[in-house]
C-alpha cells in the first residue's frame, strides 16, 4: 500500500518538474503533455532527464535605452536626436 503512494507522489513531483522545466523554455504545451505522461508512467521522468536539452537558456540582450526621449519639464515624447522639446521648447539633456 505504501509503495503505491510512493510512486504516485514520485510521479506528481516529476510531472511538476517537467512542466516547470518546459515552462522556463516557453514550451508550455509540450510540458503539459510530458507532465501528463509522467503522471501515469513515473519512469518516463528518467527518459526525460536523459534526453532533455542541455543547452543553457538564451538571455536576450536587454535594451535599456529608450528609442525616444522624454522632456523632464512637460513629459512630451520627442525624437531621440532632438535637443529641444517640441512642445515646451525646454532644453533636453542627453
Amino acid at each position: 500500500m505504501i509503495g503505491i503512494y510512493f510512486w504516485k507522489i514520485l510521479g506528481i513531483g516529476a510531472a511538476v518538474y517537467i512542466f516547470y522545466d518546459n515552462y522556463k523554455k516557453n514550451r508550455t504545451g509540450l510540458g503539459l503533455i510530458l507532465a501528463a505522461i509522467t503522471l501515469f508512467f513515473p519512469f518516463f521522468a528518467i527518459f526525460y532527464l536523459n534526453f532533455k536539452s542541455k543547452k543553457p537558456l538564451k538571455n536576450p540582450k536587454k535594451n535599456t535605452e529608450l528609442p525616444q526621449s522624454f522632456c523632464p519639464k512637460c513629459g512630451h515624447t520627442n525624437n531621440k536626436n532632438l535637443s529641444i522639446c517640441g512642445s515646451c521648447k525646454n532644453m533636453l539633456t542627453l
